[in-house]
């Protein structure tokens, strides 16, 4: 379980609105003329195109990997805490153990943070001591 603190936010100001004169109503024809000729857009064969955007679909960003990375920890965090009030209670549920187990065997890739896969190396770890601890109770 999670608590997060809450933070206001920053009251709202007003900007004072600039006008500029510079460009003034001509200043926007001349722009274009000053542009040039107007350039053909490159063509594309259109297998190539899709190739590309199906590539970049398919390219998981850091932040996504980060982000899947948490939530494994924090779903591993949750289990193993589970299983604490478990323990102190008196009774471990087998399905308890069996969520906890779940959860570890649900691996995702390591997120790009060094510092972030260290803690949820570490977190695996303990989850696995505590299944093991269950394994050789319950046999």
């Amino acid at each position: 379980m999670r608590i997060q603190g809450y933070a206001g936010l920053p009251p709202a100001t007003l900007a004072t609105a600039k006008r500029s004169t510079e460009a003034g109503p001509a200043g926007f024809g001349e722009a274009l003329r000053a542009a040039g000729s107007r350039r053909e857009a490159a063509a594309v064969s259109a297998p190539l195109a899709s190739a590309a955007l199906l590539a970049l679909q398919e390219v998981e960003d850091s932040l996504e990997r980060r982000r899947r990375a948490v939530r494994r920890g924090e779903q591993l965090l949750d289990g193993l805490a589970a299983l604490q009030r478990a323990l102190l209670a008196g009774e471990i549920d087998p399905e308890v153990v069996g969520r906890l187990a779940g959860a570890l065997r649900a691996r995702v890739g390591d997120p790009d943070d060094p510092g972030l896969a260290a803690v949820i190396r570490e977190i695996e770890v303990r989850a696995a001591v505590e299944i093991a601890k269950y394994e050789g109770r319950a046999s």
